[in-house]
């Protein structure tokens, strides 16, 4: 149960910085060389993330 805990939490996080990224009144400029994703491509890889997070938990299971 204490892993299924540890990706519940990041999950959670994953959400909270989706929705403080969303809200945000001004566009976040990165601090690294990398290219800025659109929106929608972030919320896509935020959602990749969090249904492999998934699946690893319920192979663990």
């Amino acid at each position: 149960m204490g892993g299924s805990t540890g990706m519940t939490i990041e999950i959670r996080e994953l959400v909270i910085e989706a929705r403080v990224v969303s809200e945000s009144p001004a566009p976040c400029h990165p601090t690294t060389t990398l290219p800025m994703l659109s929106e929608q491509e972030w919320v896509e890889q935020v959602a990749r993330r969090a249904l492999e997070l998934l699946n690893e938990q319920r192979e663990q299971l």
